[in-house]
């Protein structure tokens, strides 16, 4: 059930964002002009494929299918770098839940199409195509006690094309997900298959070089495609909280390595050490997701204090609003539908899983993301014990 689409980049205007202010937005768009307007939206394109690629992607699917078999009870289905929705079609077939991401909007809008027809054909199915970044997919599973089953799968080497893959796969330890990655091996044999793929989508001056994490192939147009060994994917995948647990060949030139999210075992993160203004014992946390409070600005040195009236503060909101985080080393990850700008000092309340005790804290606003919509990815400092949030904030401003 798996299919391919003849397109076009001459009857579809690709559309940027017109504002990048992060390194996670400008790799966005580096990637957006590579497969948006660049050569890149050939590799969605069956004309474009050579004959060691049309069968590597047809076993590739073919490992999927093993995959499932052998570690079934997944409902939901997560295709990172989709386009026109590749998998779609499969993941219905499935019985699954279809989510696919892609950068690029304009193949993202053909997805859409694509996923209006088949949802006609089958009104039980559930699909979605989303125009987003992979370090955005965490959006797509908004806190849930008793989330839904996923896999999610980074297919045809999309994971590699990746610049900052660590950000990507910090966004992937937000999920519930499961995760599938599709590779090619490091072989010149086959290094020679990538290239002469390339090639025939229209890329020039291509050159490939060996490094230690793997084999990068790049092109005069900003072609960057490295295949990672199997080491470093297990050490990138074991940073972040999964274990590999198989391995799937898919014939002579790549495989799918199938991680799991470790459940247990993480590793105790110091947030904060120490007392609060109150006597409270500041305890230590597990990577993970935790319910927070964004109260407001703070207006002084002092933490731990409550908002002053909305009308003193430069922002406020109405009421706590009720969110998840994740938190790593001593940074604070969240989401919101209010864009704080960096060295914006917070006032924060965390709420640990086991208790839901309220714990007050002070951070700084050290990133900020935009993502679908109006929803804004906040990364924060929290402040140590005794530091001052105001002389902390002028850094970051």
């Amino acid at each position: 059930m798996t299919s391919r689409l003849n397109i076009s980049a001459s009857t579809v205007s690709p559309c940027y964002p017109t504002v990048f202010t992060s390194p996670v937005q400008l790799a966005s768009k580096q990637l957006m002009r590579v497969y948006g307007h660049s050569h890149g939206w050939k590799m969605f394109d069956s004309r474009y494929l050579t004959p060691a690629v049309r069968t590597h992607l047809t076993r590739e699917v073919d490992g999927l299918n093993a995959i499932l078999a052998a570690f079934p009870g997944y409902q939901r289905f997560v295709e990172i770098g989709c386009g026109y929705g590749r998998l779609l079609e499969w993941s219905i077939g499935k019985g699954l839940c279809y989510d696919g991401l892609d950068l690029v909007s304009w193949i993202v809008h053909l997805g859409q199409i694509h996923s209006r027809r088949l949802l006609a054909r089958y009104p039980r199915a559930q699909a979605s195509i989303h125009c987003l970044p992979a370090e955005a997919v965490d959006t797509l599973f908004p806190p849930c006690l008793f989330p839904t089953p996923a896999v999610l799968f980074f297919p045809f080497n999309c994971l590699g094309n990746v610049r900052r893959i660590a950000d990507v796969l910090a966004a992937v330890a937000r999920t519930p997900c499961d995760v599938i990655v599709s590779t090619f091996n490091t072989r010149p044999e086959t290094t020679a298959v990538r290239i002469a793929y390339y090639a025939a989508c229209g890329f020039s001056q291509l050159e490939s070089e060996n490094r230690q994490e793997g084999t990068l192939i790049r092109s005069m147009e900003g072609l960057h495609t490295c295949a990672y060994s199997d080491a470093h994917y297990r050490a990138m995948f074991d940073r972040f909280g999964f274990s590999q647990v198989t391995v799937q060949e898919v014939g002579r030139h790549g495989h799918l390595l199938y991680f799991r999210k470790c459940t247990t075992g993480h590793r105790a993160i110091p947030i904060v050490v120490g007392h609060n203004a109150a006597g409270t014992e500041l305890r230590r946390l597990s990577t993970g997701k935790v319910g927070i409070r964004l109260h407001a600005l703070m207006d002084g040195a002092a933490r731990n204090r409550p908002p002053r009236a909305e009308g003193s503060c430069l922002l406020a909101f109405d009421a706590p609003q009720p969110l998840a985080a994740w938190i790593t080393d001593g940074m604070l990850s969240v989401e919101i539908d209010r864009n704080w700008h960096s060295g914006t000092a917070v006032y924060v309340e965390i709420a640990y899983p086991d208790t839901r005790e309220l714990i007050p804290l002070a951070a700084v606003v050290k990133q900020v993301l935009r993502k679908a919509g109006d929803r804004y990815q906040l990364t924060l400092r929290l402040v140590p014990p005794h530091a001052d949030p105001l002389a902390m904030a002028s850094a970051f401003k």
